[in-house]
């Protein structure tokens, strides 16, 4: 009988934490959503995943997953803002009379994504 009370005790935390970290990816999911940085078909998508994972590792990996995918889709985004910038800059010449302010906002987000990979580089996995 011990046995099925532990894995009792094992599934009950293993929902706790199944919730726990549901509700982290959602207050992160959301924020982006808020700020425009994910598109409705996306964010839809990444909310509406479950957890399935019947061990701790599984879950572990689960919204270690999830997480990597959102910041991926993070870096993807702004990579593609950083390209149209510099066909934009080109396209200007340095001459423009916004050249210099449009440049600066081409360097903060070659700043932003270089910090976002540093973090994500420096990352292990959650679990």
């Amino acid at each position: 009988m011990e046995t099925s009370f532990s894995h009792s005790e094992d599934s009950e935390e293993n929902v706790r934490l199944i919730i726990r970290y549901h509700k982290i990816f959602l207050r992160q999911l959301e924020g982006a959503n808020k700020d425009g940085q994910l598109d409705d078909l996306t964010y839809q998508r990444l909310k509406n995943v479950k957890c399935t994972a019947q061990t701790k590792q599984g879950i572990y990996d689960h919204f270690d997953r999830l997480f990597r995918e959102l910041v991926e889709h993070y870096q993807e985004r702004l990579r593609k803002r950083i390209y149209k910038g510099a066909q934009m800059l080109d396209s200007m010449g340095k001459n423009h009379p916004n050249y210099q302010s449009y440049m600066k906002l081409y360097d903060e987000l070659c700043e932003e994504l270089k910090r976002s990979e540093e973090r994500g580089a420096s990352l292990g996995n959650i679990g």
